[in-house]
Protein backbone atom coordinates (compact mmCIF):
# COMPACT_ATOMS: atom_id res chain seq x y z
CA UNK A 1 0.00 0.00 0.00
CA UNK A 2 1.48 3.47 -0.79
CA UNK A 3 1.92 5.74 1.76
CA UNK A 4 3.71 3.65 4.51
CA UNK A 5 2.27 3.47 8.59
CA UNK A 6 1.25 6.51 10.55
CA UNK A 7 4.74 6.56 12.61
CA UNK A 8 6.85 7.48 9.50
CA UNK A 9 4.23 9.82 8.14
CA UNK A 10 4.23 11.98 11.45
CA UNK A 11 8.30 11.47 11.19
CA UNK A 12 8.45 12.70 7.78
CA UNK A 13 5.67 15.67 7.82
CA UNK A 14 6.54 16.95 11.63
CA UNK A 15 4.10 18.06 13.89
CA UNK A 16 0.24 18.18 11.64
CA UNK A 17 -1.56 21.21 11.89
CA UNK A 18 -5.36 20.98 13.80
CA UNK A 19 -7.27 20.09 10.40
CA UNK A 20 -5.14 17.46 9.41
CA UNK A 21 -4.78 15.77 13.06
CA UNK A 22 -8.52 16.32 12.79
CA UNK A 23 -8.76 14.29 9.67
CA UNK A 24 -6.20 11.79 10.32
CA UNK A 25 -8.09 11.24 14.01
CA UNK A 26 -11.33 10.83 12.42
CA UNK A 27 -10.40 8.87 9.95
CA UNK A 28 -8.95 5.98 12.69
CA UNK A 29 -12.07 6.80 14.68
CA UNK A 30 -14.16 5.42 11.70
CA UNK A 31 -11.75 2.48 11.03
CA UNK A 32 -12.00 1.47 15.09
CA UNK A 33 -16.13 2.01 14.56
CA UNK A 34 -16.16 -0.31 11.79
CA UNK A 35 -13.92 -2.94 13.09
CA UNK A 36 -15.72 -2.84 16.44
CA UNK A 37 -19.18 -3.17 14.30
CA UNK A 38 -18.09 -6.36 13.30
CA UNK A 39 -17.32 -7.58 16.76
CA UNK A 40 -13.74 -7.18 16.59
CA UNK A 41 -10.97 -5.76 18.97
CA UNK A 42 -7.65 -4.57 17.64
CA UNK A 43 -6.06 -4.39 20.86
CA UNK A 44 -2.67 -3.37 19.43
CA UNK A 45 -3.23 0.27 18.13
CA UNK A 46 -0.14 2.57 17.43
CA UNK A 47 0.79 5.13 14.76
CA UNK A 48 2.79 2.04 13.37
CA UNK A 49 -0.57 -0.18 13.04
CA UNK A 50 -2.00 2.26 10.94
CA UNK A 51 -1.29 2.77 7.09
CA UNK A 52 -1.77 6.29 6.18
CA UNK A 53 -3.07 5.90 2.10
CA UNK A 54 -4.97 8.73 -0.03
CA UNK A 55 -8.65 9.18 -0.32
CA UNK A 56 -10.30 10.25 -3.47
CA UNK A 57 -9.98 13.61 -2.86
CA UNK A 58 -6.41 13.21 -1.64
CA UNK A 59 -6.38 13.51 1.83
CA UNK A 60 -4.56 10.97 4.13
CA UNK A 61 -7.31 8.51 5.21
CA UNK A 62 -6.41 5.50 7.85
CA UNK A 63 -6.15 2.05 7.66
CA UNK A 64 -5.67 -0.38 10.29
CA UNK A 65 -3.11 -3.40 9.59
CA UNK A 66 -1.38 -5.88 12.19
CA UNK A 67 -4.60 -7.73 13.52
CA UNK A 68 -2.14 -10.13 15.31
CA UNK A 69 -3.39 -9.61 19.25
CA UNK A 70 -6.50 -8.88 17.31
CA UNK A 71 -10.10 -11.09 18.73
CA UNK A 72 -13.63 -11.32 18.01
CA UNK A 73 -15.48 -9.94 21.00
CA UNK A 74 -16.78 -12.69 22.99
CA UNK A 75 -17.21 -11.86 27.05
CA UNK A 76 -14.44 -11.45 28.72
CA UNK A 77 -11.08 -10.77 26.78
CA UNK A 78 -7.87 -11.83 28.69
CA UNK A 79 -4.93 -11.21 29.08
CA UNK A 80 -4.14 -7.44 28.88
CA UNK A 81 -2.30 -6.77 25.70
CA UNK A 82 -0.69 -4.26 23.73
CA UNK A 83 2.12 -1.74 24.02
CA UNK A 84 2.29 0.02 27.60
CA UNK A 85 2.89 3.55 26.20
CA UNK A 86 -1.06 2.95 24.53
CA UNK A 87 -2.99 2.20 27.50
CA UNK A 88 -4.27 3.87 30.10
CA UNK A 89 -1.75 4.54 33.06
CA UNK A 90 -2.83 2.87 36.59
CA UNK A 91 -4.52 -0.83 37.30
CA UNK A 92 -5.33 -1.87 33.46
CA UNK A 93 -9.28 -2.59 33.06
CA UNK A 94 -10.22 -6.01 31.15
CA UNK A 95 -10.13 -5.11 27.32
CA UNK A 96 -13.40 -4.24 25.65
CA UNK A 97 -14.04 -2.31 22.90
CA UNK A 98 -14.63 1.30 24.86
CA UNK A 99 -11.00 1.03 26.10
CA UNK A 100 -9.80 2.38 22.93
CA UNK A 101 -9.69 6.20 23.92
CA UNK A 102 -6.02 5.62 25.19
CA UNK A 103 -4.68 4.39 22.28
CA UNK A 104 -6.84 7.19 19.94
CA UNK A 105 -5.90 9.81 22.52
CA UNK A 106 -2.32 9.15 22.43
CA UNK A 107 -1.81 9.29 18.82
CA UNK A 108 -3.86 12.37 18.17
CA UNK A 109 -1.11 13.77 20.95
CA UNK A 110 1.67 12.73 18.74
CA UNK A 111 -0.05 14.08 15.73
CA UNK A 112 0.25 17.80 17.27
CA UNK A 113 2.95 17.71 19.17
Amino acid sequence: MEGGDLFDRIVEHGKYDESGARLLVRSMALAIEHMHGLGVIHRDLKPENCLVTKDEHGNDVIKLADFGLSVVLAGDLHPTCGPPTHVAPGEPPPPSARHVFPALSSTCYFLSS
